[in-house]
């Protein structure tokens, strides 16, 4: 659990637990006789912080043709990162247009590190969107009688500061808006398109799972985080 995008953790941790032959690599996987009769558990949170999110993903791919009975539970950093990037498929509803600032900037590696990849003429579909001024009073508006007034206040607060980071971090990895909203797009269509790369691997989503007398479920994510992504 919480891999945080570091593959060769990953690894190590497999052939620890006696599931990869020690010969195994992120580019090459040995599975011993265990590891091809047990059933993987990864418990979420493999989006954000460690060396590379895209290299993590591409061997989680890997690990699934492999063992494709394989269990991927969503945490809220994988979930936080998936609302907010979806968000700029949807119209400008004050209960979900700051999903994109929300993602705050620990986004800013992932999205920078797709831009690596993304064509040069890849059209700008699905910019980047800030929320404004007018914002924090018609999300006050709609989501009071949902959250409470505590909760809206709070969650108002840690917006603008997780916006200003942001648009910051953003400033230091890229040139300009214009390839702001590029690698924006290019992410929407690699996770969320059909035929993107990922998007196949984020269907495996699930938000739980059972085996036996064990329920398996990231800590992170709550009722309400689940009932956003299901409402869409």
């Amino acid at each position: 659990t919480d891999i945080h995008g570091d593959s060769e953790a990953l690894v190590r941790s497999l052939i620890a637990g006696g599931l990869l032959q020690p010969t195994s690599s992120v580019t090459h996987l040995v599975w011993t006789e265990q590891g091809q009769n047990r059933r993987l558990v990864l418990g979420g949170d493999c989006f954000d912080k460690g060396p590379s999110t895209l290299v993590l993903l591409r061997l989680l791919k890997r690990i699934w043709q492999d063992k494709p009975d394989s269990i991927w539970l969503v945490g809220n950093h994988d979930l936080r990162f998936m609302l907010g990037i979806r968000s700029l498929t949807q119209d400008n509803h004050p209960l979900h247009s700051h999903f994109f600032a929300r993602m705050g900037k620990k986004a800013i590696a992932l999205l920078a590190e797709m831009h690596t990849e993304c064509p040069v003429d890849f059209p700008v579909d699905y910019p980047a969107y800030w929320v404004d001024a007018y914002w924090p009073q018609a999300f006050r508006e709609q989501a009071s009688a949902i959250l409470g007034k505590r909760l809206v206040k709070k969650e108002i607060k840690q917006l603008h500061a997780k916006q200003a980071s942001m648009q910051q971090a953003c400033l230091k990895r890229f040139a300009s808006e214009q390839v702001f909203n590029q690698a924006c797009s290019w992410a929407v269509a690699q996770f969320l398109q059909p035929g993107g790369e990922f998007a196949d691997l984020i269907d495996r989503w699930q938000l739980h799972f059972v085996a036996g007398p064990y329920w398996f479920c990231h800590a992170g994510v709550n009722d309400a985080a689940i009932a956003i992504w299901q409402q869409g």
